[in-house]
């Protein structure tokens, strides 16, 4: 065998990331974007760029003065043995018991990601679960941005998201996440979407109620909610989407895309409201593998 013409279809590195065959690939160690004009010779990876000659970073961490304790050039807490960043997502744990969205790791990309930890009662801590090629375990991943943030609470409070914009989540992207969240604590979940008055057709804003009296078949929605009250009684926002989900939980087809009879009682319920601008325009549920399901 050739081993020159070998090495001329293949690339290999050093742990460092120098090619030991000096390749002419734009996408290279790591698969990211190798910047070699004017001597550069460095990997963009977003944030800040690493020279693989000297296995630096030639910035500080952008999030530096959110971690005092550990270096401002340090990558992955200064630990890369335990932690990982196998995709750039933002690492999220989610506390089962307090309903909170723990923020483990920030980076700077598209998505998020909630990971499977794994509990240490001696050192009270957790370490992120990863398989054989040391990848992170997730319970949800690909989050649109905008969506979770540290200390989020989901079990315990009504939240809102703004949508559309720099920064915010879409609706399709916030009905991806209600879907997977569903799934992942095994409750039914719901809320509103809000729309300007003069523009009914565009939604501006998602309420999601807290789901710590919620059951697998039953969401409590948010309608005490002050804010959404005052919203939608000050007659500039109109109530757009009445929505909630249905988990798989042992549930038939046919029971997850169907309106039970309790969601028919309360589309009949919403239609006797005084308020006007508080009845909902459409009614949806939202389960895995379907798109959203009028009733």
């Amino acid at each position: 065998m050739n081993s020159d013409k070998t090495l001329q279809n293949k690339t290999a590195y050093f742990p460092s990331g120098i090619d030991v065959n000096v390749s002419d690939l734009e996408y290279a160690y790591n698969g990211k974007e190798k910047i070699s004009s004017h001597g550069f010779n460095m990997y963009d990876y977003g944030a800040r760029f690493y020279d693989q000659t000297i296995s630096r970073w030639h910035s500080m961490d952008p999030l530096a003065e959110k971690y005092y304790s550990i270096s401002p050039y340090a990558y992955c807490a200064n630990n890369p043995v335990k932690y990982i960043d196998p995709d750039g997502m933002d690492l999220y744990r989610y506390d089962d018991e307090t309903g909170t969205m723990i923020l483990v790791e920030k980076t700077d990309d598209d998505f998020d990601q909630i990971g499977k930890f794994k509990y240490d009662k001696k050192t009270d801590s957790y370490t992120l679960r990863t398989n054989r090629k040391g990848e992170a375990k997730t319970r949800m991943d690909k989050i649109e941005k905008g969506i979770l943030k540290d200390k989020l609470d989901l079990k315990n409070k009504d939240n809102s998201w703004d949508i559309g914009g720099e920064g915010n989540p879409t609706v399709k992207g916030f009905e991806n996440f209600a879907i997977g969240f569903s799934e992942m604590i095994g409750k039914e979940v719901g809320g509103y979407y809000l729309s300007k008055s003069d523009n009914p057709n565009v939604v501006t804003e998602i309420f999601m109620g807290q789901h710590i009296n919620n059951t697998r078949t039953e969401a409590k929605m948010p309608k005490k909610s002050p804010q959404l009250q005052l919203k939608t009684t000050s007659g500039e926002y109109q109530t757009h989407t009445d929505w909630h989900t249905h988990p798989n939980n042992g549930y038939s087809k046919y029971q997850r895309t169907h309106g039970s009879d309790g969601d028919y009682d309360s589309k009949k319920n919403a239609y006797e409201n005084p308020f006007p601008s508080q009845i909902p325009l459409y009614f949806i549920i939202l389960t895995k593998g379907f798109p959203p399901i009028p009733y």
